[in-house]
């Protein structure tokens, strides 16, 4: 017991994850407890293995989906004789079930102007304001021979909110959630649905130093920008998730991506944390820490200055276009 204990106590928490998602897996590897498609590894004939997951069949062809998202068709008789079973059975539950392979989801942007950049002009600055309401145009084909009735689509806008003052720059994200529900969806028909839109809203306050007085102080410098980079769909029929898909396209893979990076460096630096806590870090590792911090600083300070040169360049061009108007 104290031997297990002591193993425990110095495996990190990244390869406690590493563990919890390995049984995870091989739990969904197994045929008997399987209810619903999940990733599994198969065998043809010739004992070659596939990690992928079981969509659906099509004149006698298995489809699957593949790691890297493409699909894939294998004739049922190349498999193993247990991965057929596993199949049949399978294709029995869930043949008069909608699947991702029976219909295809298009999603594209729309902006929309709620209010026409506007100036207002006092006596020591200038104010510019706009916005925009931003939603998503959606189109649902349905390829299969089946009539699709219950589908819901809920989806969820990422928002950036960014701030710039005398204090420095901020920005935020938000998470706003929506759903719509669906007419019934004939086979081998299409439906098209638009999301309910999200405003975003742009000021900006310029300062105004007349130049008869060339020692008067303007107004303050400051800034705010709403803007949606980020869209997520799930799209599901009597309450059973069938397909999410985002826009851009590779948006949900990069959310995925940044979550791990996340946690690996959380996890390493509680790790590096608890060691210099309990007087058990070198001084390598005190440097490696101070290091870290100083870096991540610098990274933060770039960030700052090169967002503050996107949007001096944006203002320069967004008042050339102001003053090519009005001479229009």
């Amino acid at each position: 017991m104290k031997t297990a204990h002591l193993f425990m106590k110095t495996v990190s928490r990244v390869y406690l994850a590493k563990l919890a998602t390995l049984l995870i897996t091989l739990t969904w590897l197994c045929p008997f407890v399987a209810t619903e498609a999940t990733a599994r590894t198969f065998y043809n004939n010739a004992g070659k293995s596939i990690e992928a997951e079981l969509i659906g069949m099509e004149d006698k062809k298995v489809i699957f989906k593949l790691k890297n998202g493409n699909r894939a068709k294998v004739l049922l008789s190349e498999l193993a004789e247990a991965d057929q079973l596993y199949v049949k059975s399978w294709w029995g539950k869930n043949k008069n079930r909608i699947t991702e392979s029976d219909v295809r989801l298009s999603i594209s942007k729309k902006t929309s102007r709620i209010q026409k950049t506007k100036y207002t002009n006092t006596k020591n600055s200038r104010t510019k304001t706009s916005e925009d309401e931003i939603s998503f145009a959606c189109e649902l084909n349905n390829y299969s021979k089946k009539t699709v009735s219950g589908l819901k689509a809920s989806y969820s806008y990422y928002k950036r909110t960014s701030t710039r003052d005398k204090n420095g720059s901020n920005s935020h994200v938000d998470i706003i959630n929506g759903s719509n529900q669906l007419d019934i969806l004939p086979s081998h028909k299409s439906l098209s649905f638009t999301t309910d839109g999200v405003s975003c809203k742009d000021s900006s306050v310029k300062p105004v130093v007349d130049p008869r007085k060339p020692n008067a102080k303007g107004a303050e410098r400051s800034s705010h920008s709403e803007t949606v980079f980020g869209f997520v769909l799930t799209l599901s029929v009597d309450g059973k998730e069938i397909l999410t898909q985002s826009h851009p396209e590779n948006f949900l893979r990069l959310l995925a991506e940044e979550e791990k990076r996340e946690e690996r460096r959380s996890a390493e630096n509680d790790d590096r944390q608890d060691r210099v806590d309990k007087g058990f870090s070198s001084r390598r590792e005190r440097e490696d820490i101070a290091r870290e911090k100083r870096k991540n600083k610098m990274l933060k300070e770039k960030k700052e200055r090169e967002a503050k040169r996107r949007r001096e360049i944006e203002d320069r061009q967004q008042d050339y276009k102001d003053r090519s108007s009005e001479d229009e």
